[in-house]
């Protein structure tokens, strides 16, 4: 446990100025077997944190966090779930459940010879946890959740898209650079200051 508080503000040091070409260029690469995955891996800590995005968010969502957690004495990994920002899109239905992309996040840390971490999720990233921890319940040391949902009992959201060409054509809309950059700007603009206590890292 680090026993001080941590701001992420903006400040001239790396990610929390970066603009998002400058972002990718300090993603790393991981070569899952459905395809290639991007992430970062910032700090040389034992003490581990797995930063994990939702849908339709990537990796670039915690970017003003990464410093101000590394500065703190931790290592931080940043992945791009299969289907999301800079990682590959391959075609195939079943590569994007929870318990496909599960598998791969778990590779993803196995290849980084990480056996134990402190996992921050939210949103869709729930669900992809869940499948994480069915398949290996040592190795998450602590879990920060953010607005998320991880049961299915009691989740009845408005919509809910079986296959067929509606669901094709709302996840077009994801791959798409016009239509992903006014959801991601709309969803940046509800950004606001926040504060990481790290006693709870």
């Amino acid at each position: 446990m680090i026993s001080q508080s941590v701001m992420a503000q903006d400040t001239t040091r790396t990610f929390n100025n970066i603009d998002y070409c400058e972002f990718q260029k300090r993603q790393k690469s991981f070569t899952s077997l459905d395809g290639k995955m991007k992430y970062i891996d910032e700090g040389n800590s034992d003490k581990v944190v797995l930063l994990l995005h939702g849908v339709p968010t990537s990796g670039w969502l915690y970017r003003k966090m990464i410093d101000s957690l590394v500065a703190g004495g931790l290592r931080v990994i940043v992945p791009e779930m299969l289907g999301f920002g800079s990682s590959a899109s391959p075609k195939g239905y079943d590569l994007y459940t929870p318990d496909a992309h599960a598998t791969r996040l778990l590779a993803l840390m196995d290849s980084l010879e990480i056996k134990s971490w402190c996992h921050v999720f939210h949103d869709f990233g729930g669900q992809v946890t869940w499948e994480m921890l069915r398949k290996d319940s040592t190795c998450m040391s602590e879990l920060v959740i953010l607005n998320t949902l991880i049961y299915e009992d009691g989740f009845n959201p408005p919509v809910r898209m079986k296959r067929g060409p509606i669901a094709h054509i709302a996840m077009s809309l994801y791959r798409s650079r016009l239509t992903n950059k006014l959801m991601l700007k709309q969803l940046f603009k509800m950004s606001v200051p926040y504060r990481i206590n790290q006693d709870r890292v």
